[in-house]
Parts: structure tokens; sequence; C-alpha cells
């Protein structure tokens, strides 16, 4: 019992510490080459842990046939792609990280990844907090908006509005010194303030709103119907009003209509689209500096952008139609089966996938982060796919009997 519990104490660990380092964190202080190390070294310790379940394994991964479709269409992306060896490289790399996303969902309960990532977030926010204030060349980006142990203000913007809805959840589910999860959450929205990152606060505030929203689908359906409704309809109001007064509401968060440049590389990337419409120029095979076909981009636009700052335009970038169709498909069916979730069950870790999803969709509208190997972003999504309805958990759903047959075990599981 010792031995198995030092185990999983390690396991823990281990769990905590790639996750932590999967949010991009120190990488002003970690050499390239140490930092590839470490993950070779996470790919290994996951393929051995999972080969230790494998039945488990083979069960979850059976939940996830898109994604290894998608993966596939990667991987033969190489006879197409225009830097083969990127290809490779960066397959091997996915690979690896979609394992220990799925290596999360084989040994962690969801409440048990909620638990996990609070102590991720916990660590994180307390050393942004050190680097900023302790050691201020690293922790404050030109001396005045905080990044913590992050390399830019945008990237700790971003996992802070992570770290909040996992610490508000957690501060959810009945447990002692629930008090600490309100006060990282408290932390970490004093961290995404000072980081000055407009677009994630924007990203913030719409999804405490969704996350209000959400609970709608946990009333009687006589009322989460009509309610749902004006919510819509109020969503509606405040996007045509936001789009008609576009102009003055960027101009107040001190940005313009090209949204800092984006919509210009937009409008240069979505062209080499129609180059490769259907295939894409493979995974990894488009953004290559001043080789291939981005040098066009970069002669154009002197600030040299490594993506297209949009997660959908680069997807058909690198996969073509095919790619993200499969990829759309899949993101439909797993969002379908995390709003069933929410409607047929009562404790909050079963918020957490439909926040992250909503989160992910939303993010990828400015910046670019599917499919990115070594990522929170990506180990998480995977780990959502493969993420299934425990065992008692769902309650009886109050729907009419007529759409009952629509409610099936095989669809919510």
């Amino acid at each position: 019992m010792t031995i198995r519990s030092t185990f999983e104490k390690l396991e823990v660990v281990f769990g905590v510490l790639t996750l932590l380092l999967s949010t991009e964190s120190f990488i002003m202080l970690i050499p390239h080459a140490f930092r590839q190390l470490f993950w070779l070294s996470v790919y290994c310790v996951t393929a051995a842990l999972l080969i230790g379940r494998w039945k488990t394994f083979l069960d979850v991964a059976g939940r996830a046939k898109l994604l290894w479709l998608l993966l596939g269409i990667i991987f033969i992306s190489v006879t197409w792609s225009d830097s083969p060896s990127t290809t490779i490289r960066q397959f091997v790399a996915l690979t690896g990280t979609t394992l220990f996303g799925v290596y999360l969902s084989v040994r962690y309960t969801l409440r048990e990844q909620l638990r996990l990532l609070g102590w991720v977030f916990g660590i994180a926010v307390v050393l942004s907090f050190v680097f900023a204030i302790a050691l201020p060349s690293y922790g404050l980006q030109n001396g005045q908006s905080w990044q913590g142990i992050y390399h830019h203000k945008n990237l700790l913007g971003r996992i802070m509005v992570l770290s909040i809805i996992v610490f508000v959840l957690n501060a959810q589910v009945k447990q002692p010194r629930r008090w600490i999860h309100w006060v990282g959450a408290g932390l970490s929205v004093v961290l995404l303030l000072f980081s000055n990152s407009k677009t994630s606060l924007a990203l913030f505030l719409l999804l405490v709103v969704l996350l209000w929203t959400y609970r709608i689908l946990r009333l009687y359906y006589k009322l989460a119907v009509p309610v749902l409704s004006v919510a819509l309809l109020t969503a509606g109001g405040v996007f045509i009003t936001a789009i008609a007064q576009a102009e003055s509401i960027v101009g107040a968060a001190g940005k313009d209509l090209t949204f800092s440049g984006r919509t210009d590389l937009w409008s240069l990337a979505i062209p080499k689209i129609q180059n490769r419409f259907w295939l894409g120029h493979g995974y990894g095979g488009f953004w290559r500096g001043w080789s291939g076909e981005s040098a066009d981009i970069w002669f154009l636009e002197p600030w040299l952008p490594k993506h297209s700052h949009n997660g959908y335009i680069d997807l058909w970038l690198d996969l073509g139609f095919i790619g993200i169709l499969i990829f759309t498909l899949g993101m439909l069916l797993v969002l379908y089966r995390a709003t069933l979730w929410v409607s047929l069950t009562r404790t909050p870790e079963y918020l957490l996938p439909l926040a992250f999803l909503n989160f992910v969709l939303l993010y990828n509208l400015t910046e670019s982060v599917w499919l990115l190997q070594n990522t929170l972003f990506w180990i998480f999504y995977v780990t959502t796919v493969c993420n299934r309805l425990e065992p008692g958990k769902e309650r009886v759903p109050r729907i009419p009997d007529a759409f009952a047959g629509s409610w099936s075990d095989k669809a919510l599981r």
C-alpha cells in the first residue's frame, strides 16, 4: 500500500508539472533544448503509464474516433507538405501531447481533473506574483504590464481567464477550505487586470455571462426554453449594437478596426487557402518564415507574424477543407455531449468541459492555439473529448416523453 501510495503521489506531481509547463510558463528561463528533453520524457512516461492501463486506454480511445482520424490526416499530410521534415517532427510532438491528454482522462475523473488544474493554476498565480514583484525584469513587460511567469502579458491574461473558471468551479465543490479557491479566483482576477490584456478581459466578461447562461440548461425544461430564448435575444441585441458601434467601442479599448493589424493579416492569409483548398500545405508546412508561401506575407507585414492569429485560418492553411471538416465534426459532437452533461447533472465539475470549449472557440478567433503540441489547450481539448459521464452522476432528465428517446446512454457517455 505504501509503494502504491507513493506511486500515486508521483503521478500527481508528474501531471501537475506537465500541465504547468504546458501553459508555456518559464519560457524565458528554461533553455529550448531542455524543454525538448522534458517533453520527450513526458511522452515516454505517458506511454508507459498507458500501457499499464491498456484496457481502459482502448475503451477511452474508442470514444475519440474523429480525433484519431484527424491525427491520421496530419500524418499523411507529410506526402504533400511544403516541409515534410517539419510535419513529421511536429506530428510526433502532437501525438505525444494527445496521448497525455488521453492519459488524464484514463487516470482521473472529471472532479479529480478539476482539482489537478486547481493545483496548476494555484502555483502559476503565486509564482506570477513573485516574479512580478520580486523579479520585475522577468515578471513585467516593458516595466509596466504584468506577465508573471510567462513571456507575454497576453499569455498571462488568457491563462488567468482559465484560472478564474477553475477556481470558481472548485469553490462550488463541497469540500473543506473552499475559501482558498475563492482567494485563488480573486488573485487571478488581479493578475488579469494587471496584465492589461484587453482581449483576455473581454473574453473573461463574456465567459462570466455564459457560465450564468449554462445554468439555464439545468432548469425545468418549461422554464429553460423561454429563459434561454430571452438570453439569446439579449445577446443578439448586444451583438448588433456592438457591430453598429464597432469603431467607437474598439477605439475606447485602445484598438482600431484592424484589431492590431489582425484583419490585414487575415486578408493576406485567406487567399493562400485557395491555393491548397482541399488538403492545405501540410501540418506545420505554411508558416515557415522567409521559406515557402509565408514569405509573401512577411514581405507585406513588417512585424513578421508567426501565425495568422486565427486558429481556424491556420487549421485550413495546414490541413485544407478536409482537415477543418473533420475537426469541426468532432468539435460539434463534443459540444453536444458537454451541453447534455450540463443539463443532466448538478455537480460543478460538469460545467468545466462546456466552459473550456467556449473559451477555446472564442480565443481562436484572435489567436491560434488549435493543434499546438505541448500546450494546455490541446491537452485539455483531448481530455474533454475522451471524458465520460460517470455512472450515477446524471439526474433524471425533466423532458417530454416524446423526446426521451434522444437522450440515449450512448450519446451521454
